[in-house]
């Protein structure tokens, strides 16, 4: 007697197992960090895993309904893949989710609604700003106008309340004209002084704002002498030598600008 043996495609033997096919899964999605301003730079992750170690097709984030691909470094689907994308995000509220597909289907985290996140805008604090302090002629005798310059800038553009000129410890007003205090203003101040060596310093100030000073530490300094050829007779050649070169005088009487 013969027995035939039916061989049919795609009959499954008694007692035969075969791997269960599943979809894909998506865990502990987030960001990091999670606050941040418009200058922060904002990692998305997830974990994609798959029992089968299938490999995803690809896996998105939506940031305000549009999707980003990720990337991952791996092929342990397994265990988990971390997978990332980085971006800056303007100032608001925004929402995310991540999707993940492959051959075998699709996952949603989380599977409905969406994480939010809230985007801060970057602040830069009220700042001034003071710079070119000088004086102008550097040095004279006490008939000379001497005036002082500085240049005061706010970011903000805010004007000042004060912008002074502090001649031996003593603050004196300058004029602020009317400008861009942006780009900045110069401010000036004219005075005569007494015969010596004089300090000075600029300071500015501006209501919610730190006072400025330039220079930020230490002292300019300007000298007031008599001129030179009214000291001539009561000097020896040494005494003259010395006093040419401290006070900056030339070889024909004048002094130095």
């Amino acid at each position: 007697m013969l027995i035939g043996i039916l061989v049919l495609s795609g009959f499954i033997p008694f007692g035969a197992s075969y791997p269960t096919v599943r979809t894909p899964t998506l865990s502990e999605g987030g960001v990091n960090p999670s606050t941040g301003n418009t200058t922060t730079l904002f990692t998305f992750q997830v974990k994609y895993i798959d029992s089968n170690n299938t490999p995803p097709t690809a896996v998105y984030v939506y940031i305000d309904g549009q999707p980003h691909s990720m990337w991952w470094p791996g092929y342990n689907y397994t265990t988990g893949e971390w997978c990332y994308y980085w971006t800056r995000l303007s100032a608001g509220n925004h929402s995310y989710y991540f999707t993940a597909i492959n051959s075998n289907g699709s996952y949603r985290l989380p599977s409905s609604g969406s994480y939010s996140l809230y985007v801060a805008p970057y602040y830069v604090p009220p700042r001034i700003t003071l710079t070119s302090g000088s004086v102008t002629p550097r040095q004279g005798n006490t008939s000379t106008n001497f005036t002082f310059s500085v240049r005061y800038i706010h970011n903000k553009g805010w004007s000042p309340t004060f912008v002074n000129v502090v001649i031996d410890g003593v603050a004196r007003n300058m004029s602020v004209p009317q400008g861009n205090f942006s780009s900045g203003i110069s401010c000036t101040y004219t005075t005569n002084l007494s015969l010596g060596d004089h300090s000075y310093y600029f300071l500015a100030s501006t209501p919610n704002t730190t006072g400025a000073r330039y220079p930020s530490s230490g002292f300019l300094h300007v000298y007031v002498s008599n001129h030179l050829r009214r000291r001539i007779w009561i000097c020896n050649n040494n005494e003259l030598l010395w006093y040419v070169r401290t006070n900056g005088f030339r070889g024909n009487g004048t002094q130095d600008d």
